[in-house]
């Protein structure tokens, strides 16, 4: 079966751009990296804390680098 997908750009607070545009989708699939990855002392960057808490669906989290 085919997943459908999709990549855009959007300026904005990143967390709140993410939950915004995937409010029709069922789950949402984030990586754990993105560019600030050098930087992080926990476990998950802000970025994608944000996105898990404010999504209110099923997300997963997925190891390696995104961007």
């Amino acid at each position: 079966a085919a997943v459908e997908h999709a990549c855009e750009t959007a300026q904005g607070i990143a967390d709140d751009c993410v939950v915004e545009r995937s409010q029709q989708a069922d789950l949402l699939v984030v990586g754990r990296d993105g560019q600030n990855a050098d930087f992080r002392t926990g476990l998950i960057g802000a970025t994608v804390n944000g996105i898990i808490r404010k999504a209110g669906k099923p997300t997963a989290r997925c190891r390696g680098r995104v961007g």
